[in-house]
């Protein structure tokens, strides 16, 4: 091997000195078992910035979950209910949220006070966006 900036031809790693360090940054030991002691360090070092990093995260996540419970122990689901388009169905359990979500904001469909309860039945179970349509 040579080292280009010197022109000095570099030891191979098993035949360096622990003093000796190649180019590729790595020394070796009198055994020629290489010194990774740099590496470690800089390992040693990312994994404290990413315990801090995710302890950041932790801590903003806790918040979040405790003004979330705030807000929803807050709810008044009997109030809610009571609001609820008076074409859906009573068990609001049997609604499909997302299937209802789909329809409204992408097939364009609406759902909400219009049309009546039977049509609004057969549009959420219908399949697909052609299908609703016919509906």
């Amino acid at each position: 091997m040579s080292n280009e900036s010197d022109g000095q031809q570099e030891q191979p790693l098993e035949k360096r000195k622990k003093s000796e360090v190649g180019a590729d940054g790595i020394g070796n030991d009198e055994l020629g078992v290489p010194d990774f002691t740099g590496i470690n360090k800089i390992l040693e070092e990312a994994a404290a910035i990413t315990a801090k990093a995710f302890e950041s995260i932790a801590v903003n996540m806790r918040a979040q979950t405790s003004i979330i419970a705030t807000t929803l122990s807050k709810l008044d689901f009997k109030e809610l209910k009571k609001r609820k388009p008076l074409n859906w169905p009573e068990n609001l359990g049997a609604i499909d949220i997302n299937a209802v979500e789909t329809i409204i904001n992408k097939d364009g469909l609406p759902l909400v006070w219009v049309p009546r309860a039977k049509i609004f039945e057969l549009v959420t179970q219908a399949p697909d966006r052609a299908s609703r349509v016919n509906v």
